[in-house]
Formats: structure tokens, C-alpha cells, sequence
């Protein structure tokens, strides 16, 4: 279930917050691409987004899980692919 969009942090900004399915809360970073190959989550967000998730972190709730939401393919034809657990 979505809770929020586009929830201001501070400077950061969390995409997505959301409980999952056993109630646990998510924030949740949203990335759209063609295709991704064999990139990991970290090559796909880059260093310095990887940080602000770090400190995004600290703001959340204990508890709360940061997953990647990946949006792939060309428009009309997107398929979902969720990594849990990336920061």
C-alpha cells in the first residue's frame, strides 16, 4: 500500500513510502530504463545517489527497508523488477 509521494526529507526526497505486504514500511527509489544488463543496484543509482539514500536512512523509522524499483523497457511496454534492501 502507497502512503506517500514524493515525501520531502530535509534536502532529500523519498519516492515512494509504502508498507509492504507483512507491514513493514518502505521508502522506495523509483528509476526508469530501457534495460540494465548486468548492472547492480549501486551501478544503476551511482555513488552519490547511494549516499543520500544513506542519509535518507536516518530519517526514516527504525525498521523501515530502502527497495529500488526498476522501471524497464520502452514506453507501453514497461515490466516492474523490485531490489529489496539496497541501502
Amino acid at each position: 500500500m502507497i502512503l506517500s509521494r514524493n515525501l520531502r526529507l530535509g534536502r532529500l526526497e523519498v519516492d515512494l513510502l509504502a508498507c509492504d505486504p507483512r507491514g513493514s514500511l518502505v521508502a522506495i527509489e523509483v528509476r526508469r530504463r530501457e534495460s540494465v544488463g548486468a548492472a547492480s543496484p549501486a551501478e544503476l543509482l551511482g555513488a552519490r545517489k547511494m549516499r543520500a539514500l544513506r542519509r535518507q536512512h536516518g530519517y526514516l523509522p527504525e525498521g523501515c527497508r530502502i527497495d529500488l524499483l526498476l522501471v524497464l523497457g520502452a514506453p507501453g511496454k514497461e515490466r516492474l523488477r523490485l531490489i529489496r534492501g539496497v541501502a
